[in-house]
């Protein structure tokens, strides 16, 4: 009999927990298909994914937003059979433990997904160590997608599990040759995932022109793939407009087959001021492209496990970023680095094997078949970079 997991999600979009969310259903809906999967968005609103959840044969229920969600989650926990509540909401999720825990649910797994969360004021403080509270006393499971991501909550280290997200990884031996080289033989340094202010996307224009400066190489360009707020989108495009390099820059917008992008990239540029566990940063890793990136704690923990990142303060001047980037690029690296992603601890085998030991799943129940199992991360038909989604060149 497998179990009832209703799992918590906010507005299905492209987000990093979305993603990896998904790519986790769609493998389970092939490998356990008696699995019931019930999403309780906690955004009344359909978001982009939402076709694509429920194609992974996930089913879709909406909540209110505030206090109003908690009587929709138990509702929705008791009208479903639930047996599990898996919980995506941060130091906010202990709340949502309690009404789980009222529904009659018997597995209760909190998941921390970033390193920090805003607690500007003194109710939001009290607010996040009462829900820490709950889920202490109630939860019987609270995980995280780094071991960065425990501090901030200040979970007891001996009720904490690391679930490091997973990344389905290359032939280390097939990486060289599977890259690829623009038409026009430029090297495009790329920022790839979610245009908004925490990505710190806007300083990826200023590292730009100091690399260009410094090399004095026509034949760079930077690329932005990505959704985001238009607030957001539209700072960056006038700071592309502003710059005197704005014909090297393209924006795209957000595509469902980040490889393409990645094997063209000579670098992966990541300036953010946080991250949980940056799926970006992996999937570049696994496609053997070097990444420049913030040092901050979810990416230097990456770092300590893999080879292929080079860290750089935050606030370290552009040219600082510029010269590691110069570094990071100097050489073909793209087999060392699959090779140590492949033996290292993000791989998509061992999170599906995680996620099912909570759920109360066998690990072999989920696994893929080994006559089924590919050797490295699934081809797709070849796809022009330039033209993997909708462009809006800027300049």
């Amino acid at each position: 009999m497998h179990p009832v997991v209703i799992y918590t999600l906010p507005r299905l979009d492209h987000g990093g927990t979305e993603m990896r969310s998904l790519q986790l259903f769609r493998h389970l809906r092939q490998t356990c298909p008696g699995l019931r999967i019930v999403i309780h968005s906690t955004s009344p609103e359909a978001g982009r994914l939402d076709a694509a959840f429920e194609q992974a044969g996930a089913t879709i229920l909406r909540g209110r937003p505030g206090w109003r969600g908690l009587v929709d989650f138990h509702r929705h926990c008791r009208e479903s059979g639930a047996t599990v509540a898996h919980l995506n909401m941060g130091m906010k999720s202990g709340f949502y433990v309690l009404a789980a825990w009222l529904a009659g649910v018997k597995t209760r797994i909190s998941h921390f997904r970033i390193e920090t969360e805003d607690r500007f004021t003194f109710y939001s403080r009290a607010r996040g160590r009462l829900g820490v509270w709950l889920m202490l006393l109630l939860g019987t499971a609270i995980v995280g997608v780094s071991k960065a991501a425990r501090l901030y909550p200040r979970i007891p280290e001996r009720r904490w599990q690391t679930l490091y997200n997973g990344i389905a990884a290359e032939d280390p031996a097939l990486a060289p040759e599977r890259r690829t080289v623009a038409p026009d033989g430029t090297r495009t340094l790329l920022v790839l995932g979610r245009i908004d202010e925490n990505k710190n996307a806007v300083r990826a224009v200023s590292v730009f022109e100091a690399l260009c400066r410094a090399t004095g190489d026509a034949g760079l360009r930077l690329r932005f793939v990505g959704a985001g707020p238009e607030t957001e989108r539209a700072r960056l495009r006038a700071r592309i407009q502003a710059s005197p390099l704005a014909g090297r820059i393209a924006m795209h917008e957000v595509t469902d087959d980040p490889l393409p992008h990645l094997r063209e990239a000579s670098a992966l540029l990541l300036l953010s001021r946080r991250e949980g566990l940056p799926g970006v940063v992996l999937e570049a890793l696994a496609a053997g492209t070097p990444v420049v990136a913030s040092d901050i704690p979810a990416v230097r923990e990456i770092a300590e496990a893999v080879t292929g990142i080079s860290l750089v303060p935050l606030d370290a001047p552009d040219n600082i970023w510029a010269e590691a980037i110069g570094r990071a690029t100097s050489e073909d690296q793209a087999a060392a680095i699959a090779a140590a992603f492949a033996r290292g601890p993000f791989l998509f085998d061992d999170h599906v094997a995680g996620v099912a030991t909570l759920w109360g799943l066998s690990p072999a129940a989920v696994a893929e078949p080994a006559e089924r199992q590919p050797r490295s991360a699934p081809e797709r038909a070849p796809v022009p970079v330039a033209m993997a989604g909708p462009e809006a060149a800027i300049g």
